[in-house]
């Protein structure tokens, strides 16, 4: 994810420029946009397959991506107000809280989770470690 929504950061402008012309169909281009994360954040998810067999992992991939990648970024830093980067920080956050529910979904009847996600005391994401 943070490969990802860095290859977001990067290209910002032209991911803005995409998904604008994607949501005017009437324009005769073909859409630019091709659906390619969701294949990248299904494969991250694929050792899933051999620890939690129930698991849905497209369905989960799809979620994850519903709360990353430019209309979540446009979304948190043009509505929201965040800064880049606290809205990378964010997106990696809910990416992390979609897992860990999704697994929690799936443990075995009785295991007790031994996954936290961190917050602060507002309930926003930690700031990342200084390097």
């Amino acid at each position: 994810m943070a490969a990802f929504i860095q290859l977001t950061l990067d290209w910002e402008p032209q991911l803005r420029t995409s998904l604008r012309l994607s949501l005017h169909p009437d324009t005769g281009r073909p859409p630019l946009r091709g659906g390619r994360a969701i294949g990248w954040i299904g494969d991250a998810l694929t050792p899933l397959a051999h620890t939690h067999p129930g698991l849905d992992l497209h369905r989960l991939a799809v979620t994850i991506r519903s709360a990353t990648g430019i209309a979540s970024l446009i979304w948190l830093t043009d509505i929201a107000g965040l800064t880049r980067r606290q809205a990378a920080d964010t997106m990696r956050w809910s990416a992390r809280a979609l897992l860990t529910a999704a697994l929690d979904e799936h443990r075995p009847r009785g295991q007790v989770s031994d996954q936290r996600i961190p917050t602060t005391p507002d309930g926003r994401p930690p700031a990342p470690p200084a390097r």
